[in-house]
C-alpha cells in the first residue's frame, strides 16, 4: 500500500511505503501524548499533607472516651469502644482516629477529641482504608494505593473512589480532588 503525501520543498508527490506510514503514526502518537501530559500537569494537584498543616500539635493527651456521649451518638459501636480506653492523638492534633467495622469493605470512623474524650462519628464510611496524620488536618478516604493493594488495577470497581476531607476543628469539610 502507498500513500501519496505533497511536501513543503515541492509540489512533487512523494510515495510513502506502509512502513514509513507507520513510522509516521508513531511519531505523531509521541507528540501527542506528549502534550497530554502537559495538559495533565498543569491541572492542580490532589490536596498535599502540608496545605492542611495544623498549627498546635500537643505532645500528649489522654482523656477517656465519654461514654455517655457513645451511648447517645454511637450507641451501635459501643460493644467496639471500651470506656476506660484512653488515647493518643494521631489526627490533626488532637484527635484519636478510630475505625470500626460496619461490615464487609465498610468501616465507620469515629474521632475522639483527646482533651475532653469526646466523640465524632465521620459522616463517611471507608471501604479499603484511610490516611491521616497528627500534624495535618487531611483526611484521605481509601487512597489509591491502598485500592491498588486490594485490587488488581483493572479489578477496581468503578464505585470505589479516593475522597479528600479536611478537618476544621467541628465537621469534615469534603474537598476537590484531581481525578
Amino acid at each position: 500500500m502507498l500513500l501519496t503525501i505533497f511536501t513543503k520543498e515541492s509540489t512533487k508527490m512523494k510515495y510513502y511505503s506502509h512502513n514509513s506510514f507507520a513510522q509516521i503514526s508513531a511519531i505523531l502518537l509521541v507528540f501527542a501524548f506528549s502534550f497530554c501530559d502537559q495538559l495533565f500537569a498543569a491541572t492542580p494537584a490532589n490536596p498535599a499533607w502540608d496545605n492542611y498543616k495544623v498549627t498546635q500539635v500537643p505532645a500528649s493527651f489522654s482523656a477517656p472516651i465519654d461514654m455517655k456521649i457513645v451511648d447517645k451518638e454511637c450507641s451501635w459501636a459501643k460493644d467496639y469502644i471500651a470506656s476506660d480506653t484512653t488515647e493518643q492523638p494521631d489526627f490533626a492534633g488532637f484527635f484519636k482516629i478510630l475505625r470500626v467495622s460496619a461490615g464487609t469493605m465498610c468501616s465507620a470512623i469515629l474521632l475522639v477529641d483527646c482533651r475532653t474524650g469526646k466523640i465524632v462519628q465521620a459522616p463517611f464510611s471507608v471501604e479499603v482504608g484511610c490516611s491521616y496524620k497528627l500534624e495535618s488536618s487531611l483526611f484521605i478516604v481509601n487512597p489509591i494505593e491502598q485500592i491498588r493493594e486490594a485490587f488488581s488495577e483493572s479489578m477496581i470497581p468503578d464505585w470505589l473512589k479516593t475522597k479528600y476531607y479536611s478537618w476544621n476543628g467541628k465537621r469534615f469539610v469534603p474537598l476537590k480532588k484531581k481525578h
